[in-house]
């Protein structure tokens, strides 16, 4: 298993193994293939596939990405995430957050208290079809204080 690290602009260090590392340094991407994980600050990602660009600090992560960001996991089918600003777009998501479950086409952590559901549920209950659901439309916002 290959193991390294990446020094983003402010000197904050990357970590990073996988099975396959490949870098493609023209595009200054690292590409970490079958079993990847990455680490980065609080945040620890792990999936299939994480294609890295360096410069941007952003990655696209394939492959049942399950990410943990300070305690709130969140998993699905693709990920997109911007590690400057830790925000990020996760499809076909799922997440427990604050209180609730919530499950939805695609999930976007606007902020530290703040999620985007798009075509989504909500629950307190972590049993299908069980308790209080409540549809979260496209284009809607829910903000946990």
């Amino acid at each position: 298993m290959a193991t390294g690290d990446t020094t983003a602009a402010k000197s904050e260090i990357v970590k990073y193994d996988a099975p396959h590392i490949e870098f493609i340094v023209p595009k200054d991407r690292i590409v970490l293939d079958q079993r990847s994980h990455l680490v980065y600050k609080e945040m620890e990602l792990h999936a299939k596939r994480v294609e890295f660009d360096s410069e941007k600090q952003t990655l696209v992560a394939t492959g049942e990405p399950k990410l943990v960001d300070r305690g709130e996991e969140v998993s699905g089918h693709l990920m997109t995430y911007d590690l400057e600003t830790r925000t990020g777009n996760i499809y076909q998501a799922e997440t427990a957050y604050e209180k609730g479950l919530y499950h939805g086409e695609r999930i976007r952590k606007v902020g530290d208290n703040e999620l985007e559901v798009m075509d989504g549920s909500y629950s307190t209950c972590s049993l299908d079809l069980a308790g209080t659901k409540a549809l979260v439309t496209a284009g809607s916002r829910l903000q946990v204080l």
